[in-house]
């Protein structure tokens, strides 16, 4: 029996109890947000999720959302203060401080006592509880050179964090990058990078990027006004924000079909979850390859 997933939906791929603790994760976070006039929306497969089927997509096994530049550092402040950290842990990767500004690649929400085993990170000592992601929105520039500018920056801190996962490049174009990415200092990249993300984070802008967490620019270029002012929407048996034009925002995303499930042989099932359980007690408080993690 399921808290939030509706109870008529099949199990088709063994996923409704992890979905059903996921959604528990991003209630609370709908709360918080709430409480403290922070602003976020669904994203990515998750959106589309909202849209297509009214809460998960049947094979997904996470939820994902945005919150802009200046939500986030309320997010994370307010937690800081005010956050349940007995059930919760705030996870931030790429963590950086250049320039006075704290910048990020992205963040996680991960409940205690929980374990979801990723294999991508295998071995690592780092807290693995079921999570909620969270990407940054951030201001993108007017002129397309410096926003062709934002976006290569982005690719190269992505690039770094995949090589420092032992990404397995799949042709020559990806192994010639991740050859130069070796010879530089992930600092380096971080700074620059995000540097650039967050460079019009004081300005007002008519654009929105999302290039860290999409790296295509034609898929991750939005107009704000199709993302504000978010919107609730039913998903599963709760309501969770979505895009102010969540059709617009999914046809920049995914293109013209996105209602058009893809085929099973192309459905990514268990994407995160190659292994996960509930646990009474973390198995290791020792999370100090964070550090590591872009």
């Amino acid at each position: 029996m399921t808290k939030y997933v509706r109870n008529e939906i099949k199990d088709e791929y063994g996923l409704l109890t992890l979905q059903d603790d996921i959604l528990g994760i991003m209630v609370d976070i709908d709360v918080f947000c709430r409480k403290y006039k922070i602003d976020y929306c669904l994203m990515a497969g998750s959106a589309l999720g909202a849209r297509r089927h009214k809460g998960f997509i049947p094979w997904d096994d996470d939820i994902d959302i945005y919150m802009s530049e200046k939500d986030y550092l309320r997010f994370r402040e307010k937690f800081e203060s005010n956050g349940n950290k007995n059930k919760y842990y705030l996870q931030e990767w790429g963590s950086t401080d250049y320039k006075n500004k704290h910048m990020i690649t992205m963040a996680k929400i991960r409940k205690n006592g929980t374990i979801l085993d990723e294999k991508a990170y295998k071995g690592w000592k780092m807290h693995k509880g079921v999570f909620v992601d969270i990407f940054i929105l951030h201001n993108c520039a007017s002129i397309i050179y410096n926003q062709k500018l934002q976006c290569l920056w982005s690719k190269a801190v992505v690039l770094k964090g995949l090589e420092i996962r032992g990404y397995d490049p799949k042709g020559i174009k990806d192994k010639l990058m991740l050859t130069a990415s070796k010879m530089v200092p992930s600092k380096w990249i971080l700074n620059h990078g995000l540097s650039s993300s967050y460079k019009y984070q004081d300005l007002e802008t008519d654009y929105f990027h999302g290039f860290i967490d999409t790296r295509k620019f034609s898929h991750a270029l939005f107009p704000k006004e199709v993302i504000f002012p978010t919107q609730y929407v039913d998903f599963e048996t709760v309501k969770l924000k979505v895009p102010a034009n969540n059709d617009e925002y999914l046809r920049i995303q995914f293109g013209d079909d996105y209602m058009i499930p893809p085929p099973p042989e192309k459905r990514s099932v268990n994407k995160h979850s190659c292994g996960w359980a509930h646990i009474s007690t973390l198995h290791t408080k020792d999370f100090s390859d964070e550090s590591k993690l872009i």
